[in-house]
């Protein structure tokens, strides 16, 4: 890898790593995406199979996220994999350590924010840490340490109704310090609003008292470019990817000058034509909401929807079978609809096919309680991956993906290694590319406007 390497960061899901890296590369830094870590021996290839130069891909890379898979997973696993990615960071020239979490803190009483922070603490030998989720352009920000949504408490908002980490508790420092073996501190709005100076005396204030990580206020993004200046110095931050914005480019501070203008990489779009697929495992407000406004339009168009019954299909057999045989059927429609519609129309716009477990709290609830939390979570992931498999054998090459979990399940069975970051079509959501050929748009659960299926693959027909 290029020794220009100024940035190395880890998140613990899919499209949580697609969000920083979309922040990344609108504050100019030339930014890619791994999917997992490369295999030892292995090399990453193009659409055709053939292998690529590694160096040469790296060598104009100013920051590289990888995306794990590691947020609900066992702690002691989630470190490993945490560690083992660093270490491998850190052999490619990597100093500095940005531990991307969700912007809604996504975890539990045993983590996995906590375990994993404590374990690169110690790898990088930090004796301090700055904690914030805030994203205020996402609608998260963070208020004497307590986190919130729009205009409600995270208690307060759908994320108490989360599948996997309900999130009960918006007092921040009180959620990390139960899950960390070090002092929690917190750095007040007040503070934050003095800037960088009161910032640091804060921050050695709360040394001395024997504090290593601590949860700061963010209310605005003029709060974010302050912390973000502020952490660019500091060998390891636990964020969302709010804090980004507030890095400045490596061309502005001096280093590697490029001669181009820092942002011309946001107007990239994928060029991949075709139907779309959309896969909505998300059960957030936002994805709900989503899924509603899309079967709304295409009672108006000719989209496509298929709803998943987990309860129905995974207690029969038969019935899967049967649902599988209807999936296949829709993309063989959409296929067809896609040949005659550009049969008649210049630049025709192709159709697009919804499947989605999305559903409400209580639907879900019933699906976990017959199958259990952990079962009902793992048939869906492997049945969103079967679907991208089978679309893939079609040759569909345009993917939303709404869900963390989701988004894990299907590139890791479109085996996607590697993305390119491209334009943004919502805060915190932007259009990648894969070498095979792919586009990609990997939308946490909680982002995106009602409109957000709709709009990104217009995007790409526009």
């Amino acid at each position: 890898m290029s020794a220009s390497l100024s940035l190395a960061c880890i998140a613990d899901d899919f499209t949580g790593a697609t969000d920083l890296a979309n922040n990344l590369v609108r504050a100019g830094w030339r930014t890619l995406q791994l999917l997992g870590l490369p295999e030892e021996g292995k090399s990453f290839v193009n659409a055709a199979g053939e292998p690529l130069d590694e160096k040469q891909l790296f060598a104009q890379t100013d920051a590289v996220v990888v995306a794990l898979k590691s947020r609900t997973i066992d702690p002691l696993q989630a470190q490993a994999m945490s560690l083992q990615a660093w270490q491998w960071l850190q052999a490619q020239g990597a100093k500095r350590c940005y531990f991307k979490v969700c912007s809604t803190f996504d975890s539990t009483d045993k983590g996995n924010i906590g375990p994993v922070a404590d374990a690169l603490m110690d790898a990088l030998k930090a004796d301090f840490a700055i904690v914030c989720p805030a994203f205020p352009a996402g609608g998260r920000t963070v208020f004497r340490g307590h986190l919130f949504v729009g205009d409600q408490l995270l208690s307060d908002s759908g994320m108490k109704d989360h599948p996997l980490t309900p999130m009960t508790d918006s007092n921040l420092v009180r959620v990390l310090q139960r899950q960390s073996k070090h002092r929690i501190g917190l750095i007040d709005y007040q503070t934050i609003a003095q800037g960088p100076k009161a910032i640091a005396q804060r921050i050695e204030q709360l040394k001395a008292d024997g504090v290593r990580m601590a949860i700061a206020d963010a209310t605005s993004d003029q709060d974010l470019h302050v912390l973000g200046k502020l952490v660019m110095e500091q060998s390891l931050v636990v964020a969302g990817s709010g804090i980004a914005i507030g890095f400045e480019a490596p061309g502005a501070r001096g280093q590697n000058p490029r001669g181009q203008n820092p942002h011309e990489s946001v107007a990239f779009l994928p060029r991949q034509t075709g139907p779309g697929l959309i896969l909505s495992g998300s059960c957030s407000l936002a994805s709900q909401a989503q899924v509603k406004h899309f079967l709304q339009q295409s009672k108006t168009s000719n989209d496509v929807s298929l709803a998943i019954d987990p309860l129905k299909l995974a207690r029969d057999e038969r019935a899967k079978a049967t649902w599988m045989q209807d999936y296949v059927a829709c993309l063989a429609r959409l296929f067809e609809q896609t040949s005659n519609v550009q049969a008649v129309h210049a630049k025709p716009r192709p159709p697009r096919l919804l499947v989605y477990a999305t559903a409400q709290a209580e639907s879900v609830k019933q699906v976990q309680d017959a199958l259990g939390i952990d079962i009902a979570s793992a048939w869906i992931e492997a049945l969103m991956a079967d679907l991208a498999k089978e679309a893939k054998r079609f040759g569909v090459r345009r993917f939303v993906v709404a869900g963390g979990e989701t988004s894990g399940a299907v590139v890791q069975a479109l085996d996607v290694k590697l993305l390119k970051i491209g334009a943004q079509i919502d805060p915190g959501v932007p259009w990648t590319e894969s070498l095979q050929g792919f586009a990609l748009a990997l939308k946490s659960g909680n982002f995106g406007a009602e409109d957000f299926f709709t709009k990104a693959l217009d995007l790409l027909d526009a």
